[in-house]
């Protein structure tokens, strides 16, 4: 196994593969005499205490001799017995499981593993190889929710590579449920910049935001420290725009300048605007954005006014940095009719974030429920993750 393992080449491996198996079957040759006494034994089996102790020399001669079907033999005829200790049963039909996995036996596999993991057999990473026998027998959606609740029952004891493999699953075949919840789950117990940037890359992507949510996501890489190269600062400025939110776009310039990842000559489109002419339009907006920050809070606090007078006064002051406005000018317009309370919420949970009001912001990322739930599911682990500490 370990001259198949370290072949460097496709016909290396398949000449330690063969030469393997080859070893095998000449074991397995001097072991007939072995074999034949323990199927004469299994004949004369009259009782279950005789059962048990045939399937332990069955599976001893299925170790010795590397003989895969002879321990999956040996092991149900210990299950049929009727005469394993209690404790061990749960582990004996997950090495059935195991075994039918190696197989593709997926059916059998399921069931063995189930068997086990209910059992209370948890150890040997059990609950992700069940998940696995339905992922690879196609049954994707059960497979991945079954990986999603083993992760959250288990926490940071699941490892890394679950979740990951369980984000690429869903996201490579287009399964946005399964992908907000799994990209949830990566940044939840491992919430390093490179997770943040693939969680929001994921559901940015499957969820085919743009717009105004994509600029909510852009924001928490922004939280988050994850911007990744320049593109992601450029996104940023376009979808904030300078002509509507100059504050934030001279903002995000000046920080991707800083990093390295923008220059004045970095592109924006393919209409000739670059970074420095955007930063030019922002300067130019900038000192009557400001203006007008008392004209609008002024008009959103009058008796008439809608609910866009007042979003556009809490955007304006959002954008300014000024979040314990942007949060009074939020909620005031979540009292006003037609008000689209799936964005006014996220960015309500945005200012309060800002402000370090964790448990206030979780609680409005909560009342998102429209299309924008994912963005503020992830707005709300990051939530959590600042109130934990992390």
């Amino acid at each position: 196994a370990k001259r198949v393992n370290s072949a460097r080449n496709k016909a290396d491996k398949e000449a330690a593969l063969a030469a393997m198996n080859g070893e095998i079957a000449a074991l397995q040759g001097l072991l007939k005499p072995e074999y034949t006494l323990v199927e004469a034994a299994v004949a004369a089996v009259s009782n279950a205490d005789d059962k048990l102790l045939c399937g332990q020399l069955m599976v001893n001669y299925g170790n010795v001799a590397i003989d895969k079907a002879s321990q999956k033999r040996g092991l149900q005829m210990q299950l049929d017995s009727g005469r394993l200790p209690p404790e061990t049963v749960p582990l004996v039909h997950v090495t059935l499981g195991r075994l039918a996995m190696e197989s593709g036996d997926y059916a059998t596999a399921q069931r063995e593993l189930k068997a086990g993991v209910d059992g209370g057999y948890t150890k040997d990473e059990s609950e992700f190889h069940l998940a696995n026998a339905y992922l690879l027998d196609k049954q994707l959606p059960l497979g991945l929710k079954m990986l999603h609740d083993a992760i959250t029952r288990n926490g940071t004891a699941s490892p890394e590579y679950w979740i990951d493999n369980g984000v690429v699953i869903a996201f490579n075949n287009k399964l946005p449920a399964e992908t907000n919840l799994l990209a949830g789950d990566l940044v939840t117990y491992y919430p390093s910049k490179t997770n943040w940037s693939r969680a929001i890359f994921t559901v940015t992507t499957i969820n085919k935001y743009a717009g105004q949510d994509r600029l909510d996501l852009l924001r928490l890489r922004d939280r988050t420290g994850s911007f990744e190269d320049g593109s992601d600062y450029v996104d940023y400025i376009v979808y904030a725009d300078p002509k509507r939110l100059p504050a934030e776009v001279l903002r995000l310039i000046d920080q991707g300048i800083a990093a390295g990842m923008i220059t004045l000559d970095t592109p924006v489109d393919g209409l000739g605007n670059t970074v420095g002419k955007l930063q030019t339009q922002a300067r130019g907006r900038l000192a009557g954005d400001k203006e007008l920050l008392v004209v609008q809070e002024k008009d959103a606090r009058g008796p008439r006014a809608d609910a866009a007078t007042v979003v556009g006064a809490a955007d304006t002051f959002l954008s300014h940095g000024m979040s314990a406005k942007a949060e009074e000018m939020y909620r005031l317009a979540l009292t006003k009719p037609g008000v689209d309370a799936g964005r006014v919420n996220l960015r309500l949970g945005i200012a309060l974030v800002d402000q370090g009001k964790f448990a206030e912001a979780i609680e409005a990322f909560g009342k998102v429920t429209d299309t924008r739930a994912p963005i503020a599911q992830l707005w709300m682990v990051y939530a959590k993750n600042k109130m934990a500490g992390k």
